[in-house]
């Protein structure tokens, strides 16, 4: 009779014990969801505010078992950056154990938006092949960046033209018109006349402000210029930008007469020539007056 009860209790025991191992092995049988973010990219490759873009998504099923129904959404965007310009649900109807698909979404960003990368969470959601649903999310950082919108005025000189040896200054007045700041701006002057006495390095110029950048310079040869007044400056990425200006300055020997002087030599001696021109027309006609009335 004892040895009737314990051969009942045991198999009973020994099932409880063994259940959840079985129950778990049966759906792992059926498919245990483990679905990999392998990569991500944007087209094009930079991202401005203002404009969309394509955001691609490289998904793997890493698990033993098909997936199927699998929807990716937008989530959260960090400040409400993002928008979905098309879609806000991307659907898989199914993923093979150990392949991978890709998932595009078609999204924007705000104008706004600063020159800085921005996370933007994922949602997603399937079932495997047992009908059992599962969730997860996922993020992804993206750069953002502004375009620069950094005007650069025609150089204005003080005098207009020098001799050798003497000095001057020219002034470019910079405005940032963009909405992000413009950053390292430094202003190198190529001439064959000119030299720079100073560094022309500016620093940053917020979006909104004006700046007026001096240039010392030196004459060290006589002519004509046409050389180069080089405006570099940088994104908050640390890419590169620049804008040439123009120059143009006469430049006398030493001891020469510039090109000012001789403009206003050769106006006063217009003027003077004009001048003479009317005393010598008045003279000419009292004499003939005077002889007509005797």
């Amino acid at each position: 009779m004892k040895t009737t009860y314990k051969m009942i209790i045991f198999p009973v025991v020994l099932f409880w014990l063994l259940f959840p191992t079985w129950a778990q092995a049966a759906q792992i049988s059926a498919g245990s969801p483990r679905l990999v973010l392998t990569s991500y990219a944007t087209e094009p490759e930079q991202v401005y505010a203002g404009e969309s873009f394509d955001l691609r998504l490289r998904l793997q099923n890493n698990g033993d078992g098909s997936l199927c129904n699998v929807t990716l959404s937008v989530g959260n965007a960090e400040n409400n950056y993002f928008i979905a310009a098309e879609n806000l649900t991307v659907l898989i109807t199914e993923l093979p154990a150990g392949e991978e698909k890709e998932a595009v979404f078609h999204l924007e960003v705000q104008p706004e938006a600063p020159a800085q990368p921005l996370s933007l969470s994922l949602e997603i959601a399937g079932e495997n092949t047992s009908g059992q649903s599962w969730q997860t999310e996922e993020s992804v950082t993206i750069p953002v960046r502004q375009r620069l919108r950094l005007q650069a005025g025609d150089p204005v000189w003080d005098p207009e033209s020098l001799r050798v040896g003497d000095r001057g200054y020219g002034q470019v007045e910079l405005i940032n018109k963009g909405k992000s700041a413009v950053y390292n701006i430094e202003l190198s002057l190529e001439s064959n006349c000119l030299r720079l006495l100073e560094s022309g390095y500016v620093g940053s110029l917020a979006a909104g402000y004006v700046y007026t950048a001096v240039l010392p310079v030196e004459a060290i040869a006589a002519g004509v210029d046409e050389g180069t007044i080089v405006v570099a400056y940088e994104d908050a990425y640390g890419e590169t930008y620049s804008q040439n200006l123009a120059v143009q300055m006469s430049v006398a020997p030493a001891g020469g007469e510039t090109a000012d002087a001789a403009s206003a030599s050769a106006a006063g001696l217009w003027i003077t020539t004009a001048i003479l021109a009317v005393v010598l027309s008045g003279t000419l006609w009292l004499i003939r007056r005077g002889r007509h009335e005797k």
